[in-house]
C-alpha cells in the first residue's frame, strides 16, 4: 500500500523546487505588451517571419519522440515568444512541462534509466526556471496539479525508486544556487529504503557550499543504508572519501561524530552479511568485504577501537566464503588503496622533495600521478619546468593531456603580451587537434578585435578548420567548426556559410552519439585533474566533453544579423529534426533580438 504521507511529502518537496531552487522572479517580470494589430509594425519582414517560425517550431516539436530534448527546446522558444505572444508562450510552456514530466520509456536498461532520470531533472529545472521567471504562481500551480492528479489516479501505488532518484537529481541541479532547498529535497529523497544513485554527487556539491548541511545529509544517508539492509552501496565509498583520507584519517576533526557513526555502521554491516563455514558469499557481500578490508579497518581502528575485534571476527567468517577471484580482487583494491594514500600525501612535501620522491617511487601508476600533480602545481609559475616534469610521465595519454594543459597556460601568457606569433607556434604543440582548433579560433578573434586584420584571421581560421577535420566526428568537433563560422561572419559572409556547411556535414554524420566503452577491469585513475584556463575571455579545458544536446547554435548569431534568410535556409541541410529545430530557434531568436527594428541586411 502506498503511504499517503510519503506522496504528499514528495509533492511538497517538489513544490519547494519551484518556490526556491528555480529562483522564481515573476513578481518583477516586465509588463506584457499589448495593443492593436499594428503594434509591432516597426518590425522588419524578417522579424515577423521569425515570430511565425517559432510558432511553427513549437507546434511541430510535439510530435518528436525525444520528449526531454523537446521540453528544453520548447521552453527556450516560449521564453523568447513571451513578450510577443504571451498566450501562445503559455501554451508552449505547458507542452514543455508535460513533455518533461513523462515517465521513462518502458523497457530501458537500468543504466539508461539512470541517465534518463538525470536528463529529466535537467529538463524540469530548465522548464520551471524559464516559466517561473514570467509567472511563478502559475508554475507552482502546474506542479501541484500534476502531483495531485497522480495521487488521485494512483492512491494505492507505492512511490517507486525512480521518483526518489528524480528528486535527488533535482536537488543536485540546485545545490549551488539554493543549498538549503537542495538539502531539503535530498533529505526527502533519502526517506525511502534505497539511497538514490545521485547521492554521492549531491553530498560533495552541498559540501562545496555548506559543510554543516552536507554532514546532515551524510547522517541521513546512513539511516537509509540501515533500512536498505546493510548491503554494499556506492554511497559508502563516497562517505568514506568525504570524511577520511585513503589512510583513514579525518579530513577535519569537527567530523568526529560522523566518523564514529560510519565506523559503527561498518561493524554492524559485517554482522549482517551471510556466509561462514565456507558458505560462498553473494557478489554484494564479497564487494562489501573488500570495502571493509580497504576502508573500514583503519576507520574502526581509529574511531571505534572497542569494536575492532568484532569487525575482525566477522571478516574472518566472511573470508571463508570468498572465491579465489574475489580474494585477488580484494588484494588489488588494497594495493590501489595504498597507492592512493601515497598520492594523497604528496602536498606534505616541498616541490623539490615531491620531485625527488616521485623519482624514487617504484610503482609506475603512483609515479605518474605524482608527476601529474607536480606539473599542474608548477605550470602557472614556471611553464618550462612544468613541461620538464610532464616529460617524465610514462602513460602516453596522461602525458599528452598534461602537456596540453601546460601549453595552454603558455598560450594564455602570449595573449596577455600580444605575442600572437608565439601563441600560434605554441598551438602546434597541442596534441588534441580539436582543442588546437578552438585555440586558433580564439586567436583569430583576438586579432580581429585588436587589429581588425582579416587576412591574418583568415589564415588562422583556415588552419583551425584543417586541425578540427583531422579528428573523428564528435560534438566538440562540431563546436570548433561553429566557432570558426562565428569569426568568419565578422569579415567574410561567403566563407562563413561555406564553413557552416562543413559543420552541418559533420553534424549529419553523427547519427547517434556513441557511448564510451568502459572496460570493467581497468584500474581506477589515482588522481584526476581537470584544468581550466581563460583564453580571450573564454574558459577552456583541454578535454573534449561536449554532447550533441549541448550544441545550441548560438555561434551563428553574427551570421544571422548579416543575412537572415540565407541563414534560415541553411537549416534545410540539417538532417536530424531536433537539431534542425534548435538551429532555427537560434536563427529566429537572433532576429528578434536585433536592436534595430529595421530589416536585417543581406549579403552575397
Amino acid at each position: 500500500m502506498k503511504d499517503p504521507f510519503g506522496i504528499r511529502l514528495f509533492s511538497l518537496a517538489l513544490m519547494l523546487l519551484v518556490l526556491s531552487c528555480m529562483q522564481i522572479v515573476a513578481q518583477h517580470a516586465p509588463a506584457v505588451r499589448s495593443g492593436p494589430p499594428n503594434a509591432f509594425a516597426s518590425f522588419s519582414p524578417d522579424q515577423q517571419d521569425a515570430i511565425d517560425l517559432l510558432h511553427t517550431l513549437a507546434r511541430n516539436l510535439r510530435t518528436e519522440s525525444d520528449k526531454l530534448s523537446v521540453a528544453k527546446l520548447q521552453a527556450r522558444i516560449a521564453d523568447e515568444l513571451w513578450v510577443f505572444d504571451e498566450t501562445f508562450a503559455r501554451d508552449t510552456f505547458r507542452w514543455a512541462f508535460e513533455a518533461a514530466s513523462q515517465p521513462a520509456p518502458e523497457g530501458l536498461p537500468e543504466a539508461k534509466q539512470s541517465a534518463y532520470i538525470v536528463r529529466q531533472a535537467e529538463a524540469l529545472n530548465d522548464v520551471l526556471r524559464k516559466f517561473g521567471a514570467h509567472d511563478g504562481p502559475k508554475a507552482q500551480a502546474w506542479l501541484k496539479g500534476f502531483e495531485d492528479e497522480r495521487l488521485i489516479k494512483n492512491p494505492t501505488t507505492k512511490i517507486d525508486t525512480s521518483r526518489f532518484e528524480l528528486l535527488m537529481q533535482v536537488a543536485l541541479q540546485c545545490a549551488s544556487t539554493n543549498t538549503d532547498q537542495a538539502v531539503k529535497l535530498g533529505t526527502v529523497s533519502l526517506s525511502g529504503n534505497v539511497v538514490p544513485r545521485g547521492f554521492p554527487q549531491l553530498l560533495f556539491a552541498v559540501a562545496n557550499q555548506d559543510r554543516t548541511s552536507s554532514d546532515e545529509l551524510l547522517r541521513t544517508a546512513v539511516g537509509t543504508l540501515r533500512r536498505q539492509g546493510y548491503v554494499n552501496d556506492p554511497a559508502l565509498i563516497a562517505m568514506s572519501n568525504y570524511l577520511f583520507s585513503p589512510g583513514g584519517e579525518l579530513h577535519t576533526i569537527i567530523n568526529l561524530s560522523e566518523a564514529q557513526l560510519l565506523a559503527n555502521y561498518f561493524v554492524d554491516a559485517s554482522w549482517r552479511q551471510p556466509g561462514g563455514n565456507g558458505t560462498p558469499l553473494s557478489p554484494s557481500s564479497a564487494s562489501l568485504y573488500s570495502l571493509l578490508e580497504t576502508r573500514a579497518v583503519p576507520v574502526v581502528t581509529r574511531y571505534a577501537p572497542d569494536r575492532l575485534p568484532e569487525l575482525r571476527g566477522q571478516m574472518t567468517r566472511m573470508a571463508s566464503g570468498l572465491t579465489s577471484d574475489q580474494v585477488q580482487r580484494t588484494a588489488l583494491l588494497k594495493a590501489s588503496q595504498q597507492q592512493q594514500d601515497t598520492v594523497s600525501t604528496r602536498n606534505n612535501y616541498s616541490l623539490d622533495e615531491q620531485i625527488e620522491r616521485a623519482e624514487k617511487e617504484k610503482d609506475l601508476q603512483v609515479r605518474d600521478a605524482l608527476y601529474n600533480s607536480i606539473a599542474h602545481t608548477l605550470m602557472r609559475a614556471d611553464t618550462e619546468k612544468a613541461l620538464a616534469v610532464t616529460a617524465k610521465i610514462d602513460d602516453q595519454n596522461l602525458r599528452m593531456t598534461t602537456e596540453d594543459d601546460v601549453n595552454l597556460v603558455k598560450i594564455q601568457l602570449c595573449f596577455r603580451s600580444r605575442s600572437y606569433d608565439e601563441a600560434q607556434q605554441t598551438s602546434v604543440k597541442l596534441n588534441n587537434s580539436i582543442f588546437r582548433a578552438k585555440v586558433l579560433v580564439q586567436l583569430a578573434s583576438k586579432i580581429l578585435s585588436d587589429n581588425n586584420d582579416g587576412s591574418r584571421a583568415r589564415e588562422l581560421l583556415t588552419e583551425a578548420t584543417k586541425s578540427a577535420l583531422k579528428s573523428d566526428d564528435n560534438a566538440d568537433k562540431v563546436l570548433a567548426l561553429l566557432n570558426a563560422v562565428e569569426q568568419y561572419a565578422r569579415f567574410d559572409t561567403i566563407q562563413a556559410f561555406d564553413s557552416l556547411n562543413v559543420a552541418i556535414g559533420t553534424l549529419n554524420r553523427m547519427k547517434v552519439e556513441k557511448e564510451p566503452v568502459r572496460p570493467s577491469l581497468v584500474r581506477p585513475t589515482l588522481l584526476r585533474i581537470k584544468s581550466y584556463t581563460v583564453l580571450n575571455g573564454t574558459e577552456m579545458t583541454t578535454t573534449n566533453d561536449a554532447t550533441l544536446e549541448s550544441i545550441d547554435f548560438n555561434q551563428v548569431q553574427t551570421l544571422v544579423l548579416k543575412d537572415y534568410m540565407q541563414s534560415r535556409l541553411a537549416a534545410g541541410k540539417i538532417e536530424q529534426p531536433l537539431q534542425r529545430a534548435s538551429y532555427l530557434t537560434a536563427v529566429a531568436t537572433t532576429a528578434l533580438k536585433s536592436e534595430s527594428r529595421s530589416p536585417l541586411t543581406s549579403s552575397n
